[in-house]
């Protein structure tokens, strides 16, 4: 269907050019009946349009082609224009424009018949109709911000399948919104009471320069500037909308019972277009601060800076901001993630465990202790390496909040050269000399962490732990003589307590399933102090030799541990 598809649109695109031939078809208007400079403007347009055709810019290829058609309408254009609605899922339009392509231009080849007639099998699959009946006549009747009339219609209103917003306006009644769903070949009912004003006051609306402009108050248009008229208590969203792209971006007031808010505009040029598709489609839309309704919103807007915001029950808000420049036309979809902590989808959050787990890169500040808090000039010490696993079992209450048991795994290490050091024989004098060391660190982490999960699109998980590290220290020091070499290893038990601030970012990954970002911070505060003891545990020559007590280890050790981390929840 697709090929299909793409081909019809290059023989529309071929059934325009050269304008005078299509004249000379029976399926074309008269040529006494068209006016010449009329028909090269049409011919520009529809060149235009099918430029945009190939670059795949639907909107303003749409614009083209219809404008093409207003000046000289041929097969040509009338069947690009259908094309260019059903790209833009304008289905119930599209479906409009297929049937006059087929009422206005009888004699068109039989293929080409064919080819129309199956796409509009197709589209009328994808429309439905809503049938819009309000207990007042005269009422002005909009779906998703497009005017559709006013009550009672006569018959019902064709629309795409899907959610379509549904607004009821009449002067000195309230204004009804709906939002209905509609299935593709059906037609929905929708039946709307409008209820008198009881609380109200009026809302008066001047334009600064007195020049002309039409009213628009909650997206309804109301009347000509200066306008004044009963409004319901309350806020409402009012803008101005003149000639030749002029008008003013919706401001908000509020009108207090029996008062009379007064509201002066400005005309200003608004060179850009935005629309807004929100998911859920009837969620709530501010541009700028303002709100502009439900549902999808179209408008023009000066060039410059803009955010839009939207909200809706049962979702997470969001928010976007951006630069538009002028001409541009900007179309912007954001759906909106399901608040887990919303009613709407089971009931409030309940408690439940999570299991966390994290490998890293173990590195931070040298060990310090005599050993590299000791290497002075002529000595080098190189920066700590390592690896740190943590895994985190624990139960998260409904605020997010969370309680875990930890247990983890530290191995870091540290290597110095070149150290002056002193050794002493049994019985002789000392001697000087320099040693290089291996230090290393390692042992399991037991303790427990209290931490917060957010429930943004990224989610961000804070988490503030600690307990003790029980393990030991080695070091393997060789050391250099006049008299020759002497190398030994002490091994010592180490006792440290720990605190361990950390921050991750997730990546879902499904459901119940994170992909972890970030970074722990584990701040070692010694119980026991790791020493290198006085023994005679080293060999120089024929001789035992002391190398007397000092510290391997530092009071305090900071590990810093970028790393990954799975997050589950059960």
């Amino acid at each position: 269907m697709r090929v299909r598809f793409a081909l019809l649109v290059v023989t529309c695109l071929l059934a325009f050019a050269p304008l005078a031939r299509a004249q000379a078809s029976p399926s074309t208007p008269a040529p006494e009946a068209a006016d010449s400079a009329r028909k090269d403007q049409a011919r520009a347009h529809f060149e235009r349009g099918t430029a945009l055709v190939r670059a795949k810019s639907w909107e303003p290829a749409l614009a083209e082609f219809l404008l093409s058609r207003e000046l000289y309408p041929t097969r040509g254009n009338t069947q690009n224009a259908a094309v260019c609605l059903r790209q833009l899922e304008r289905y119930d339009e599209a479906l409009d424009m297929l049937e006059h392509l087929l009422a206005t231009f009888p004699n068109m080849a039989s293929a080409d018949r064919d080819a129309a007639e199956e796409d509009m099998r197709q589209v009328r699959g994808l429309v439905g109709a809503l049938d819009v009946r309000v207990s007042e006549r005269d009422a002005q009747i909009q779906i998703d911000q497009r005017a559709r009339g006013v009550s009672p219609l006569g018959k019902p209103v064709r629309v795409k399948a899907g959610s379509h917003g549904i607004l009821v306006y009449k002067p000195g009644f309230l204004t009804k919104v709906s939002l209905v769903d509609v299935a593709g070949g059906r037609t929905v009912q929708v039946d709307v009471r409008l209820e008198a004003l009881r609380e109200s006051g009026r809302l008066r609306v001047l334009e600064q320069t007195g020049r002309a402009a039409e009213v628009i108050v909650d997206g309804v248009p109301v009347g000509a500037a200066p306008w004044e008229g009963s409004v319901s208590s309350g806020s409402h969203t009012v803008s101005l909308r003149g000639d030749e792209g002029a008008g003013t971006q919706p401001a908000q007031i509020s009108v207090a019972t029996n008062g009379v808010a007064p509201l002066t505009l400005a005309l200003e040029v608004l060179d850009a277009e935005l629309r807004v598709e929100p998911t859920p489609s009837g969620a709530r839309v501010a541009v700028d601060g303002v709100p502009v309704g439900s549902g999808v919103w179209s408008g023009r807007v000066r060039s410059g800076g803009h955010k839009v915001e939207v909200a809706a029950e049962g979702f997470l808000p969001r928010a976007r901001s951006f630069l538009m420049a002028s001409g541009q036309r900007e179309t912007l979809e954001i759906p909106l993630d399901r608040d887990p902590e919303s009613p709407m989808w089971g009931g409030a959050r309940r408690g439940h465990f999570v299991l966390d787990a994290s490998l890293g890169f173990a590195t931070g500040s040298l060990f310090g202790g005599d050993v590299s808090g000791g290497c002075g000039a002529g000595c080098s010490t190189a920066l700590p390496i390592g690896t740190q696993g943590m895994l985190h079992v624990g139960y998260e209450l409904k605020n997010r909040v969370s309680l875990s048991l930890d247990g983890g795994y530290l191995v870091t290490g540290q290597s110095t050269r070149g150290r002056a050091v002193a050794a002493t024989p049994r019985g002789r004098a000392p001697i000087d000399g320099t040693a290089d060391d291996a230090l290393a660190l390692r042992g399991i982490t037991l303790g427990g962490s209290l931490g917060y999960h957010t429930a943004t699109a990224l989610p961000l998980t804070f988490r503030l732990g600690a307990g003790v590290l029980l393990g030991e220290t080695r070091d393997d020091r060789t050391a250099q003589f006049p008299l020759g070499a002497a190398g030994a290893t002490e091994t010592t038990a180490a006792r440290y307590g720990y605190v361990a601030p950390e921050v991750r970012v997730g990546l879902p990954l499904g459901e119940h399933t994170e992909l972890l970002l970030g970074v722990q911070a584990l701040v070692l505060v010694a119980i026991t102090k790791p020493m290198w003891k006085d023994a005679d545990n080293a060999v120089l020559g024929r001789d035992f030799v002391s190398f007397g007590e000092s510290s391997t280890v530092g009071p305090v050790l900071l590990v810093l541990t970028p790393g990954v981390g799975l997050r589950y929840e059960l």
